[in-house]
């Protein structure tokens, strides 16, 4: 089934709905337990929590001890209570495109004729993520011509609404101020505002069902727009909800494989990754990870540019290549316009982001008008003794210094210059396989600082990149294997490294990245086994902590999470590894190349609604005895040749009627194209 659905076995489990404007954070049995739960228009949360009380002949709050049912759609969530009297279910959701929430209350009355009321209590705390508690006044007011309630802070034009819409019956509306502030700990201290009782009543028929819709708004710029979000949803949440499950969802962007787990978990990673996308008053990027990485991070933002590249979100990645190359290619942009600069990677990793762009869309014009900048770039690399230099204290391995030769940034400096200064790409891919080499632990140091002596999942970069000789590709991958992999994923450390600690953020514990990464490498060098291995630990890890979303860390002995529940780059990785990598969709300049890696055991694999240039591909590959057959099915005719390289133990291929030996096929495209590999 495409969506999540938990009974009572919640565990601490929580989940993440957004739009490019807004976001929402609760646990699945309905709780607010940490300062990241709420309703967050970045950069500012507004909703700390509410809650529901339902009240007829007895009253009952709606929590998490009464949740016993909790599923996630694409397009939101639902909670399912235990009540007395009643049939009651909390649906929630964002609309597409506003900072607003809405929430519908669905009862059924299960006894007679009577009267119910639903009190909805609302805690407004509007604050900074870094910020705690706060001595911020607020001003409340009951509107009765939209029968909302507003929250001004006194100095910010931040507004907080909420209200309810439009039922298909007789109602009656009350509002009781209070005007509180109130201190709880959800993890660290918070101080929230209560602006009052808002009471919902009317009368049901005996087994009479009913939605009460509650919708919030909010913005951190004019009550204008918080009032524009509360009318949209007003009077239209009914069909803004309909709205959002038409266009929810993966929208074809699908696999079909034996492997029912990695299926859904490539659509989540689809679904996860466009919830990433927000709209800021300074561009349109990807957050790094939800709920606290609420900024363009350059690092995280290019790795996630084949991703989505590979689900056709080729706009989207073209306006996050100009943004950043306006602004001089900056290393973080937050949603202020601040930025900063420097860090070791961003200028290769956007290097490649851009060609991956250009080849996937077909856009040479893009590439050719920022080629100027990337020559610039590459001519300014600083090299000493033969390797680039970097700042020690800004890799991805932020959290300690590392020297200035950190492996994995040769590695993919290395791979940029191979287009733009191939000597010195070959003196550096020189130097990673002989320099870094050590004969003893059979694996790549770390870097070239001689006061370390790390073993790290930075060895992945190299083979990943094709820098290493196949043997020893084969020691990495084994190492990888034996020390670095877990029931959860690939640890940033061996287990043998003096400095691993499982729970260390660069020391040891598990990453949707390096796991990821680790599966792209095994595919590379055709370890299938190995690779499908590390993406079905991901895929159960997508229901264990954000449901439905790929997390960023995880302790390598217990799978506790430890940063971001949902994480751009570990849903990337994971739809790279399978488009790229298990599938090989590979568009290059002129040609697409298509490497396809069917495991053993499997006896077919599909592709569904992906997007080559500006046509879309069904892709399907098949396996009948001593036969494969490929078929790629186009939704019109492409412009493109195409290079399909099966296993080297086919011997004939049969390609729209023409005869190839060998297992290489050169030709050009049709809308529909079949394949006979014969062994």
């Amino acid at each position: 089934m495409l969506d999540w659905t938990l009974k009572k076995d919640f565990q601490g489990k929580h989940y993440i709905l957004a739009n490019p404007r807004g976001f929402f954070c609760r646990y699945a049995d309905t709780g607010f337990r940490t300062k990241w739960c709420g309703f967050w228009s970045p950069p500012v949360k507004h909703i700390e929590y509410y809650a529901y009380r339902l009240k007829s002949d007895s009253e009952q709050w709606l929590s998490w001890e009464d949740c016993t049912d909790f599923i996630l759609n694409p397009w939101g969530a639902v909670h399912k209570f235990k009540t007395s009297g009643f049939e009651a279910a909390e649906t929630v959701f964002i609309p597409e495109s506003k900072p607003v929430l809405v929430s519908f209350l669905k009862i059924k009355n299960k006894g007679p004729k009577k009267r119910v009321s639903i009190l909805l209590e609302a805690a407004v705390n509007m604050r900074r993520k870094n910020e705690d508690w706060h001595a911020r006044l607020y001003e409340s007011e009951f509107n009765e011509v939209r029968n909302w309630v507003v929250v001004k802070t006194e100095t910010r034009p931040w507004f907080t609404a909420f209200g309810v819409g439009k039922m298909d019956r007789k109602i009656s509306i009350s509002f009781t101020p209070k005007n509180q502030y109130r201190e709880h700990n959800p993890g660290s201290v918070q101080r929230c505002f209560l602006p009052g009782d808002y009471e919902v009543s009317f009368d049901m028929d005996a087994g009479e069902e009913t939605e009460v819709p509650f919708i919030f708004s909010c913005s951190s710029k004019s009550i204008d727009e918080a009032a524009s979000g509360f009318d949209s949803g007003l009077t239209g949440w009914k069909s803004l909800l309909e709205s959002k499950i038409r266009d929810s969802g993966p929208r074809k962007q699908l696999i079909r494989t034996p492997d029912r787990d990695l299926n859904k978990a490539f659509l989540w990673n689809v679904i996860a990754l466009r919830s990433l996308i927000h709209e800021s008053k300074q561009g349109v990027g990807i957050f790094a990870g939800l709920p606290w990485f609420m900024e363009f991070w350059a690092r995280d933002s290019f790795i996630c540019i084949p991703a989505l590249n590979h689900i056709g979100e080729f706009e989207l990645s073209k306006n996050i290549l100009e943004w950043f190359l306006s602004k001089n290619i900056p290393s973080k942009i937050d949603t202020e316009g601040n930025m900063e600069y420097g860090f070791a990677d961003t200028y290769p990793l956007f290097i490649l982001a851009l060609h991956h762009y250009a080849n996937c869309a077909g856009d040479a014009g893009f590439l050719n008008s920022a080629r100027r900048d990337l020559i610039s770039i590459t001519r300014d690399v600083q090299i000493d003794d033969g390797l680039v230099i970097h700042d020690p204290e800004k890799t991805w391995m932020d959290s300690y210094q590392r020297g200035k030769s950190a492996l994995e940034v040769q590695s993919i400096w290395a791979r940029v210059l191979r287009d733009y200064n191939p000597a010195l790409s070959m003196d550096i891919e020189n130097k990673i396989k002989v320099g870094y080499w050590n004969p003893n632990t059979v694996y790549l140091q770390d870097s070239k600082n001689p006061d370390l002596d790390d073993m790290t999942a930075n060895a992945i970069a190299p083979v990943v990149l094709d820098q290493l000789d196949g043997q020893k590709v084969s020691h990495v991958l084994d190492k990888l294997q034996s020390e670095f992999s877990t029931k959860w994923g690939v640890r940033t450390r061996s287990l043998k490294d003096n400095d691993y600690k499982p729970d260390a953020y660069h020391k040891g514990a598990v990453w949707g990245l390096t796991t990821g990464a680790t599966a792209c490498a095994c595919f590379q060098h055709n370890r299938i086994h190995q690779a499908l291995g590390y993406l079905k630990s991901m895929a159960s890890e997508m229901g264990d902590n954000a449901v439905g979303a790929s997390a960023e860390v995880l302790h390598a002995d217990t799978g506790e999470l430890l940063g971001c529940g949902m994480q751009a780059w570990s849903s990337a990785m994971f739809i790279t590894a399978v488009d790229e990598f298990l599938f090989g969709i590979r568009p290059k300049t002129n040609i697409l190349e298509i490497r396809p890696r069917l495991p053993d055991e499997w006896e077919y694999m599909e592709r569904f609604g992906k997007r080559i240039r500006s046509r879309t591909l069904d892709f399907m590959i098949r396996r009948d005895h001593s036969r494969l057959t490929v078929d790629l099915n186009f939704d019109s005719a492409p412009l493109l040749r195409m290079r399909l390289i099966l296993p080297s133990n086919i011997k004939k291929m049969i390609a729209n009627g023409q005869v190839f030996l060998g297992n290489t096929v050169e030709m050009e495209l049709k809308k529909h194209n079949s394949i006979v590999a014969l062994v």
